[in-house]
């Protein structure tokens, strides 16, 4: 449940940096090729996948190529690659491993915040393969 947490507060985060105008995006910014996030509880190859399976999506939507129920979604503009932020994965940790289901407060976002979503599912159980 954490590791999902962190992964909405992050992939929220990367979805919103597009929007922000330039001059907030510059307060925001991750360090350039930033590879080591020093106390990090996530591995770098795990950092990679999820950056690389973001950005692969991201590009698919770029290039109109995500479909839908009705066809294809239309061809995204200004669709920029992501980059890792270990300043950012450290506050998604915070959070996650407070496990609290609630939005940061809006002054201590400085232009950062988390999309909550949450499904529930029924399962029905066969009760005649009982061991």
């Amino acid at each position: 449940m954490k590791h999902l947490i962190l992964f909405l507060f992050l992939n929220a985060h990367l979805g919103v940096l597009d929007g922000i105008s330039k001059k907030k995006r510059d307060r925001t910014a991750p360090i350039k090729d930033e590879k080591l996030c020093l106390g990090s509880k996530i591995f770098r190859e795990e950092r990679d996948q999820i950056l690389s399976l973001h950005n692969k999506l991201r590009s698919e939507l770029a290039a109109g190529k995500v479909s839908t129920g009705n066809g294809t979604m239309p061809q995204g503009s200004d669709i920029r690659e992501l980059r890792w932020d270990c300043k950012l994965e450290k506050t998604a940790q915070w959070w996650a491993d407070r496990c609290l289901w609630k939005h940061s407060d809006v002054s201590d976002r400085n232009y950062k915040g988390e999309n909550l979503y949450k499904v529930q599912q029924t399962i029905p159980i066969d009760r005649s393969k009982r061991i």
